[in-house]
């Protein structure tokens, strides 16, 4: 089984890489949709240590603008929501309620802690720029949430590892 989890975690990883070369604005990406997804089926530890290293890649690829401390924040906020997106569900689906509310909790709390949280923690660097990427970002976040359940959902039982 520990084979098994390393061969899916290498295998969502080179996924960010390839989600990183889908760019959206700058170092706004599809790094996050297998972070997304590695959260549900490895758990919140692993999906976030994918959503720090996605980011980080995707910022790399694009040269770190507006500088390396910006995105080391994003990172470890992005890692903190796919953490809280992974946990969110897991614990939703073993309170029984439905799967639908569960996907639906997780994306609007992952949503805030990119969208929001984060962005207000950066405005003191970005200033009037978080404006700017509010929306860009809003898109490629919802699409990356959205990706992630419908694979999710997609993929025989047998994979589903996760924390459920």
């Amino acid at each position: 089984m520990v084979v098994r989890r390393l061969v899916m975690a290498g295998v969502l990883m080179s996924l960010c890489v390839v989600g990183a070369q889908i760019k959206v604005l700058g170092s706004i990406a599809f790094d996050s949709f297998p972070a997304f997804l590695g959260g549900l089926l490895l758990g919140p530890n692993i999906g976030a240590a994918l959503g720090i290293f996605g980011h980080i890649l995707s910022a790399a690829i694009v040269g770190f603008p507006l500088s390396g401390a910006v995105h080391g924040i994003t990172a470890v906020m992005m890692g903190i929501s796919v953490w809280i997106y992974s946990k969110t569900i897991a614990y939703v689906c073993h309170r029984g309620s439905r799967r639908w509310l569960a996907y639906v909790l997780g994306s609007v709390l992952a949503y805030v802690m990119i969208n929001i949280v984060a962005l207000v923690i950066l405005y003191p660097w970005l200033k009037g720029f978080v404006f700017i990427i509010f929306w860009p970002l809003t898109l490629a976040n919802i699409a990356n949430l959205l990706l992630a359940a419908l694979v999710y959902e997609a993929l025989p039982s047998d994979y589903k590892m996760g924390s459920k």
